[in-house]
């Protein structure tokens, strides 16, 4: 194996223009939204108006190195109408971006969508972009290739010899020929208009699943597979390299190159492989660059043929041929991973996620991931997170049971060390003398500190051994959700209550506690309240239909949050009406919820399969930099001095209410016409921040008018396009 050796490498650092450090930029991104993320898959990249952009599964992020500045863009601070990238191009003039709800042209300051309501495209999902030699676009989806010429001329399998497939990896040559992967059907040649499929029913080779492709400057093709690098002249001769040339090519191929040297990258599980033509195979994996390389995902070679490497779940990085670089962060968070399972608070303030793979903690400044590797976390498939009165963290497992953290310490629990019934536990709660309750998919148990104790609930017939919730009332009285109904557990006596012998229509899959001792309890059709006395049961959505539940949880507002696998967040409002909350109408990112937690200022904490989103329909409450100015302020309402202004895109305006108050803001131009009511409703004790833009509005003098109880309030804004 011929290996390069590597410096100890130093990281290109970059200031991130959201910068997680700083106090005063936590809640800004909208005035009701902020969106956390981790990039798992790299996608794409593009260099466009001198700065380096990449594709990912969460957003776009632009490194700027001229300015040593990073900007990560998402549907919440800009014009892309979904957060996953599968696509960048560009012409010179614009940069198309491809995303699962439509075709976006950017030019630095506009963002222009395209879905299937305003063009020809048949579907909203586009997979792959190109330009080809005369410069029209090329967009692929699933059974459509298109290209936009004057007109978009659309091929399909209706009108066309285009498979029934998704369209991958659209490349051109210089034949003005075009080329695409269609996904498990083959190779696809479009040429004067007609399209030509080459599958394994016409070529020596399997061209079922072709993971990367790329042209050299000869016009021959690359094409990686899931064992062999494949070269195509593109008419008849077909080369097939395999691991009988080079044992590295037993890994799939994941990602193709081919540098400004007509040299191919390969990018596969754990190695870089690259080829000179001349039967040199030079071969780099873990060790030679520092530990930086993981899985080569993503190829990249830019104007000064520096490789860029885009790893799954691994940090973006850079090879020059003798140097390796890591680039980042390329996410705005330091999340474990997007799938959200569980959140907590804790005493201090900080928040606490349950992920599928570690224990992550957030304190506002810093994050921090616990995993396999620097704690005693054995199963990084983490269920339930839950912190008791002791500010020890209590974190269930998917398979090897209960972790204990105080801080410093870790213990572990499982049933050869405890009464744990099952390795596999689902949910966490403790009452007011600190006894921790531990329910498993095999049982429940209670624990003191030093004795367990079983909660029978196998003799309970028709209810089973699966705790799906666990809840503590303002009397201390636990209730239990599982797939027979609610159990109640006081003075030492389980009481069951099913749909025979109460008002509960079916099972108890999750539960919450609301301010007034009231129990809710979420089955797959119903939302049911229970006053201690009455049952009212509720059809979810007013529809007679399955919802699978998540998790649930009730506001200090009454309004009742239900997360849902696939169909986002049921809203039951305190005036008994039914709204819900998916990415097509809010800024969620995954309709996929996955958990849902409130912190002490109302601020919904939402964990999905695309990461986590903070909500308050008043505005984030909070900012760490106005902890403690409270006994600074005479007034009820300070108003700060709004930053920049003048400004062309966005101003920051901060405000602190040193009372709970009903708020109204509203936004003037200079003749006194109402703009637009930018909000309006009631707001606890605390500072609040939004990044405030006027779309569609003239360069002008405007006022933003501040009505906080009895107090007036007016900003002067000068707005400068």
């Amino acid at each position: 194996m011929i290996s390069k050796t590597s410096k100890k490498l130093e990281k290109l650092l970059i200031v991130a223009i959201f910068c997680l450090l700083l106090p005063d930029t936590i809640f800004t991104q909208t005035q009701e939204w902020t969106l956390y993320s981790k990039v798992e898959h790299i996608s794409s990249f593009c260099e466009y108006q001198n700065c380096f952009w990449v594709g990912t599964d969460v957003g776009l992020v632009k490194y700027d190195e001229t300015l040593n500045n990073i900007e990560y863009y998402n549907k919440l601070n800009s014009g892309l109408p979904a957060n996953a990238v599968s696509s960048l191009e560009t012409d010179g003039n614009y940069l198309w971006i491809a995303t699962s709800r439509g075709l976006v042209r950017y030019d630095g300051d506009n963002w222009i969508v395209r879905d299937k309501t305003n063009s020809s495209l048949p579907y909203d999902r586009i997979t792959s972009l190109t330009i080809d030699k005369s410069g029209y676009l090329w967009i692929g989806g699933q059974n459509f290739l298109i290209k936009c010429d004057s007109t978009w001329i659309v091929y399909t399998p209706d009108n066309s010899n285009l498979p029934y497939s998704t369209i991958h990896f659209i490349q051109s040559d210089t034949k003005e020929r075009i080329w695409a992967s269609a996904s498990g059907k083959g190779l696809i040649k479009v040429d004067k208009d007609s399209i030509f499929l080459f599958n394994k029913s016409n070529t020596p080779t399997s061209l079922d699943y072709i993971s990367s492709f790329k042209i050299d400057k000869t016009d021959t093709l690359w094409l990686g597979t899931f064992s062999d690098l494949i070269k195509f002249d593109g008419d008849s001769t077909w080369k097939i390299y395999g691991s009988a040339d080079i044992e590295a090519l037993d890994y799939d191929i994941r990602a193709l190159s081919i540098d400004n040297n007509n040299k191919i990258w390969i990018g596969s599980n754990h190695r870089l492989i690259n080829f000179d033509r001349n039967k040199t195979w030079n071969i780099y994996d873990s060790n030679d660059s520092g530990g930086l390389l993981t899985t080569a995902n993503s190829l990249f070679i830019d104007n000064y043929n520096r490789l860029w490497i885009g790893q799954w779940l691994g940090p973006l990085i850079g090879f020059n041929g003798s140097e390796w670089y890591e680039y980042g962060p390329v996410s705005n968070s330091g999340l474990p991973r997007n799938s959200i399972k569980s959140i907590a608070f804790d005493q201090s303030g900080n928040v606490w996620f349950g992920t599928y793979t570690g224990l992550g903690k957030y304190d506002f400044q810093n994050w921090e991931v616990f995993n396999a590797s620097n704690s005693e976390i054995a199963d990084q498939q983490i269920k339930t997170v839950h912190i008791d009165d002791n500010n020890n963290v209590w974190v269930g497992t998917a398979y090897t049971g209960l972790v204990k953290y105080d801080g410093v310490n870790w213990t572990n629990y499982n049933s050869s060390n405890s009464g744990i019934p099952s390795y596999s536990v689902r949910a966490l709660n403790h009452d007011k003398n600190n006894n921790l309750f531990v329910g498993t998919e095999n049982g429940l148990v209670m624990f003191d500190g030093i004795n367990w104790k079983t909660l029978n609930i196998d003799s309970l017939p028709g209810f089973g051994n699966y705790v799906y919730a666990i809840a503590v009332d303002t009397n201390d009285v636990i209730w239990f959700g599982l797939s027979g109904g609610l159990v109640k557990y006081e003075d030492n006596v389980l009481t069951e209550y099913t749909r025979y012998n109460s008002g509960i229509p079916g099972p108890a899959y999750a539960l919450s506690i609301d301010k007034n001792n009231n129990i809710w309890i979420a089955s797959s059709k119903n939302l049911t309240k229970y006053d201690r006395s009455d049952w009212y049961v509720y059809e979810l959505m007013g529809q007679n239909q399955n919802w699978e539940i998540n998790t649930l949880i009730v506001d200090l507002e009454i309004n009742v949050w239900i997360g849902t696998v696939n169909q986002g967040i049921i809203i039951f409002n305190n005036d008994e009406t039914w709204s819900n909350m998916t990415p097509d109408n809010s800024y969620l990112p995954n309709s996929d919820v996955l958990s849902i937690a409130i912190d002490k200022k109302g601020n919904k904490w939402i964990g999905t399969d695309d990461g986590l989103a903070i909500y308050n329909q008043g505005g984030i409450v909070k900012v760490e930099e106005f902890e403690g100015l409270k006994s600074n302020f005479a007034d009820d309402f300070t108003l700060f001095q709004n930053y920049p202004n003048p400004f062309r895109k966005s101003t920051m305006i901060k405000y602190f209410l040193n009372e709970p108050n009903s708020v109204n803001i509203k936004i003037y131009d200079i003749r006194g016409r109402e703009i637009r009511s930018y909000f309006k409703g009631f707001q606890t004790t605390g500072g609040y921040i939004f990044n405030l833009k006027l779309h569609n509005q003239p360069s002008g003098i405007y006022f933003l008018r501040y009505q906080v109880g009895e107090y007036l309030k007016t900003q002067k804004l000068i707005l400068q396009r």
